[in-house]
């Protein structure tokens, strides 16, 4: 296993800056993964571990040894490509063996590898086939096989899922989460899918315009958005935003959305936080907005009439878009009976689990 440090890393294309002063740890043996929107600079980030793109500024150490001018076949890296990078014309078998072969180990050291590689990924009966005669999600595994049979000690995932299907992306996910387990190895791995970082990373790398946004495990970042950009980011379906100023009534603060949708007193522990006047916007889950019952144990301020404006039936739940004063916004809902579109429904708000944001700044008042 290894570790891996970026100190102060940049990258420039000419004058344009890509990555500015990007700071990461890596410890031996874990899932990190750098997850955010297209352009963010994730893959490059990734490359230039890689040694396939070259460091403009910073230092990378890989076990304590700084690789910035290291040839990317000295680094002890294995890379697993979003578009496979398999040699059409080989054998499943003749692609597990080709980096091997390359560096003349023994025949039967490749021939031990290649069996455990192939157990591991059920790729056994098909070492005779040929690309072409794979399905997508097999063709994955033999790039993860090829990576496995180099036992590296960084592993280095870029967008591996993206060309499969959403049934096999769910499948190669258990797989790549099972491999890791398996051979303990430092792997970081890079997404624009918040469910895929959520599920397979120990720890979440969220970024934007070639900064760290938050680091933190999928709990943290998903319970304590330091940012409206990670709030907005993180969760499916996303969270709520309203515009809201804060007013001052009775020596109470209350919340009130700009287009009059709710005026709400604020739960006593985010009073403190705030003062009058004061422009945020409030982010709030759609699981905590929820149609009204008597047993809900929330102060009846906190509720409003919304419209029904669209149902998505999931099986046991489903997503409402909700209409009020023009403003749409999520509710999730549990049950076998819901609701039908056109329909007047008095909705829960519980701001005990509500976020705000500073609407200058993006920042997260509650954990500033």
């Amino acid at each position: 296993m290894s570790n891996i440090e970026l100190k102060n890393i940049k990258k420039n294309y000419g004058k344009t800056t890509v990555i500015e002063g990007l700071d990461l740890s890596v410890a031996d043996g874990e899932f990190v993964v750098l997850v955010g929107p297209s352009g963010c600079g994730k893959s490059t980030t990734l490359r230039m571990i890689a040694g396939l793109e070259d460091i403009t500024g910073g230092d990378l150490l890989i076990d304590d040894k700084l690789m910035n001018l290291v040839s990317p076949t000295d680094r002890g890296i294995a890379m697993v490509f979003q578009d496979y990078a398999l040699y059409p014309h080989m054998t499943v078998y003749e692609n597990l063996a080709f980096s091997l072969r390359l560096k003349k180990a023994p025949k039967k050291t490749i021939e031990e590898r290649i069996t455990a590689a192939a157990e591991m990924l059920s790729l056994t009966p098909y070492l005779e086939r040929k690309p072409a005669d794979l399905s997508g999600g097999q063709r994955q595994r033999v790039a993860m096989g090829r990576a496995i049979v180099k036992k590296s000690n960084v592993f280095l995932y870029d967008e591996p899922l993206s060309n499969l299907d959403a049934k096999l992306r769910h499948k190669m996910r258990t797989e790549i989460k099972r491999f890791h387990i398996q051979a303990k190895t430092t792997s970081v791995y890079v997404t624009h899918d918040q469910l895929e970082a959520m599920t397979l990373g120990d720890k979440l790398v969220v970024m934007s315009d070639g900064k760290v946004e938050q680091i933190g495990t999928p709990l943290e970042i998903y319970q304590r958005p330091m940012s409206k950009f990670v709030a907005t980011f993180i969760g499916n379906p996303t969270i709520n935003m309203f515009t809201c100023e804060v007013v001052k009534e009775d020596d109470t603060l209350l919340i009130k959305e700009a287009n009059g949708v709710f005026k709400f007193t604020l739960p006593e522990s985010k009073q403190e936080l705030l003062s009058e006047g004061m422009k945020v916007s409030m982010g709030i889950r759609p699981s905590d907005i929820f149609i009204s019952k008597k047993n809900d144990h929330l102060p009846p301020e906190w509720r409003i009439d919304g419209k029904v404006d669209m149902v998505e039936l999931l099986g046991k739940n489903a997503f409402l878009t909700m209409k009020s004063n023009d403003i749409l916004f999520q509710s999730e809902v549990m049950g076998s009976e819901f609701p039908q579109i056109g329909e007047t429904k008095l909705l829960s708000f519980n701001l005990n689990h509500i976020h705000l944001f500073d609407d200058a700044t993006g920042i997260n008042l509650l954990y500033k």
